[in-house]
C-alpha cells in the first residue's frame, strides 16, 4: 500500500508475483486441461472491485487487479467458440482474512519491521462495518450464478455501479468529437468491434435468501 511513487521495486515484484503471475500459472496449467476433455466449463479469477476503479493510496493492488479484468477479457475472447467460458470476479468488501494474512508479507519477503521511533498516536475508533461486508458464502453464490449466466464480470455490490458508470462514461468522453473514419473502423476491427462486451446482462437480484 502507498502512494505511487512510495512503493519500492521490491514491492512491485512481490505483489506482481502474487496478484498477476499467479493467476496466469493456474490459467497455463488448467486451461489446457479443460479444453482437452472436452466438456463445458469455465474458468473464473479473482480480480476485485478495485480493479474496475481505483481507491487512492493502493496503486500496486489496483494496478494488478486491473491486469486480471483485462486478462479475463481477454481470455473470453480467445474462448469464443469454444465450450469454455471466462470470468472476472470483481467483489466488493467480504468478510475474510485479508487482513492477518497481509500481516505475514514482510515474513515472507524477509523485511524486518523497524521499531518504532517514538509510541503511535492512539489510534481513533470508529464505527463498526462488519455488519456491512458480504458474507464468504452470499459472494459465493453470486460467483457461481455468474459462471451459470456465462458473465463476463460477477459483481458482490451494486452501490459501485455509479462510480464504474463515471468512469465508463469518461472514457467515451475523452474522445474527440470528429467525423469517424468507417475504413479504419473496418481495417481494424479487431480492435474497433469486441462482441464480448455485449453478451453481459444484468443479473436480477438474488432469490436464494
Amino acid at each position: 500500500m502507498g502512494k505511487v511513487w512510495e512503493n519500492s521495486f521490491r514491492d512491485v515484484d512481490f505483489i506482481t508475483g502474487v496478484n498477476v503471475v499467479g493467476v496466469l500459472n493456474g490459467i497455463q496449467i488448467i486451461l489446457p486441461r479443460i479444453l482437452k476433455h472436452g466438456e463445458e466449463g469455465h474458468v473464473v479469477s479473482t480480480a476485485s472491485q478495485s480493479g474496475l476503479s481505483v481507491v487512492p493510496g493502493a496503486a500496486l493492488y489496483c494496478m494488478t487487479k486491473g491486469a486480471i479484468v483485462a486478462l479475463m477479457e481477454t481470455l473470453a475472447c480467445e474462448l469464443v467458440g469454444t465450450n469454455v467460458g471466462a470470468s472476472a470476479f470483481c467483489p466488493g468488501p467480504i468478510v475474510g482474512n485479508l487482513k492477518d494474512t497481509s500481516k505475514e508479507v514482510s515474513a515472507i519477503m524477509g523485511v524486518e519491521e523497524d521499531a518504532p521511533a517514538a509510541p503511535p498516536p492512539p489510534r481513533r475508533v470508529g464505527p463498526d462495518l462488519s455488519h456491512m461486508l458480504m458474507d464468504p458464502l452470499e459472494a459465493g453464490r453470486r460467483v457461481l450464478r455468474g459462471i451459470r449466466r456465462s458473465d463476463l464480470y460477477i459483481v458482490t455490490h451494486s452501490e459501485f455501479r455509479d462510480v464504474v458508470k463515471s468512469k465508463g462514461d469518461a472514457m467515451v468522453r475523452a474522445y474527440p468529437d470528429q467525423p469517424i473514419n468507417e475504413e479504419f473502423k473496418k481495417m481494424f476491427s479487431i480492435l474497433t468491434v469486441n462482441p464480448i462486451y455485449d453478451t453481459q446482462t444484468t443479473p436480477p437480484a438474488p432469490d436464494w435468501n
